[in-house]
């Protein structure tokens, strides 16, 4: 990377990717200076705002992620990379359980790509997490439509039916996992904790 750059210095992909490897390395003073200097050479790419942003929140410096992330949405013309910068700034605001903020943010995730079920899945965690389960339910379906045959899709619209106590649906998603994935022990390992705390315990022990 470094001969690359010392023979062509106004590239900005050979600072973005050095900073890969210093990252790779754990040294993150010379990532960041790469990182900072790719965008001096290409402010208008957002990928290379998104990516100083991701290293930001790697690190833990949620402020400046945030601001990264607000920036290449600003000028992102790519729906990749907007949605990108968006469902990021929402995974911050979950580390920070900030779950009103999470939610406003996968919900313009799912305005601008209405197909992806990572954005309903995430947004239904949200929904979760403050104990909106019709609305977590709905988003969990809709990531179920999007993604028929992911079994993690099940297991955790399987959770909020938990969390209703509509545990006659909650079998049925759990059941449905495991026929999609039928050599994923974790999937069995769910089924049982779930027969356990019915305290159906015949069933569990299989």
């Amino acid at each position: 990377y470094t001969s690359a750059i010392d023979l062509d210095k106004d590239n900005a992909k050979g600072y973005n990717n050095r900073a890969d490897c210093y990252i790779a390395m754990e040294k993150y003073t010379d990532a960041l200076k790469d990182l900072d200097k790719a965008i001096d050479l290409a402010p208008e790419n957002p990928l290379y705002l998104n990516n100083r942003a991701d290293f930001y929140k790697t690190q833990e410096k949620y402020d400046e992620a945030l601001k990264d992330y607000a920036t290449a949405i600003e000028i992102s013309t790519d729906d990749d990379a907007t949605t990108r910068a968006i469902n990021n700034s929402a995974n911050i605001y979950w580390a920070q359980e900030k779950w009103e903020l999470c939610i406003e943010e996968y919900t313009r995730a799912i305005e601008i790509d209405p197909k992806d079920p990572l954005y309903y899945g995430n947004r239904a965690l949200s929904y979760m997490m403050i104990e909106d389960y019709e609305k977590a339910l709905e988003d969990y379906t809709s990531a179920i439509d999007l993604d028929k045959e992911n079994p993690e899709r099940y297991d955790d619209r399987a959770d909020c039916y938990i969390a209703m106590e509509k545990y006659t649906d909650a079998l049925k998603d759990l059941d449905k996992a495991i026929d999609l994935a039928p050599e994923d022990p974790y999937y069995l390992l769910q089924r049982a904790d779930f027969y356990r705390d019915q305290e159906n315990y015949d069933e569990a022990l299989k």
